[in-house]
């Protein structure tokens, strides 16, 4: 089922319930079967991808488009789910592997031809990333608005509150809970940091747990 343009399920194939709402929406679909996709050109690059739910202007296609992605969610205006079974909610999002990502801006910088997986992040520009940088970090718990914003390669760093963790970049093994604890942290994990403002300004050592501007 489809409505809203010409073009809107253009090459049909031999795909099989998909519902395409919008001018472009699935608009190369060929083999691809349960797909849904809703505003102006959501889903317009998924050609044999399966069970993939686009909602938004640009959902799903933004930035690099899978055409063979399956099981993702992407729900806003130009969001990109570029792995199989990720889900990336809010404006620009972008999840990249078996990632989750809710709120504008989140993970911006981050889809499945740079690398990174298993993340989560919640919150307005939480682990968004540098543009252009490698941002292959992996296993990021980010929770919180810009919580995580600037990792590239790091591993396994767990940041929870606002701008918690906000100036780790390749460091890894750190945690990070209250605003502002690490945010302006430039060291080598393994760290603790409990609090507000806890180790915001640490730039070396391996300090395990710490609170207020140690």
């Amino acid at each position: 089922l489809f409505a809203g343009g010409a073009t809107a399920g253009g090459t049909f194939g031999t795909g099989a319930n998909n519902t395409g709402v919008g001018s472009g929406v699935l608009a190369a679909v060929n083999t691809g079967t349960n797909n849904t996709a809703i505003g102006q050109g959501a889903g317009a690059a998924t050609t044999t991808g399966s069970d993939n739910t686009c909602i938004g202007k640009g959902a799903n296609t933004y930035g690099y488009g899978a055409s063979s992605l399956t099981g993702a969610v992407a729900v806003g205006s130009g969001v990109l789910s570029s792995g199989a079974g990720s889900v990336a909610i809010g404006n620009n999002a972008s999840a990249a592997g078996t990632s989750v990502v809710i709120g504008s801006l989140s993970s911006q910088y981050r889809n499945s031809m740079i690398g990174g997986n298993d993340n989560v992040a919640v919150g307005n520009e939480s682990f968004r990333g540098p543009s252009g940088g490698s941002n292959t970090a992996s296993r990021i718990v980010a929770v919180g608005n810009r919580a995580g914003n600037s990792m590239t390669t790091a591993t396994d760093n767990i940041c929870i509150g606002a701008d918690s963790g906000y100036s780790l970049t390749t460091s890894g093994q750190n945690i990070a809970i209250g605003t502002y604890a690490l945010d302006a942290a430039t060291l080598s994990g393994p760290n603790i940091a409990i609090g507000h403002s806890a180790l915001t300004n640490l730039t070396s050592g391996q300090r395990k747990i710490g609170r207020a501007h140690v």
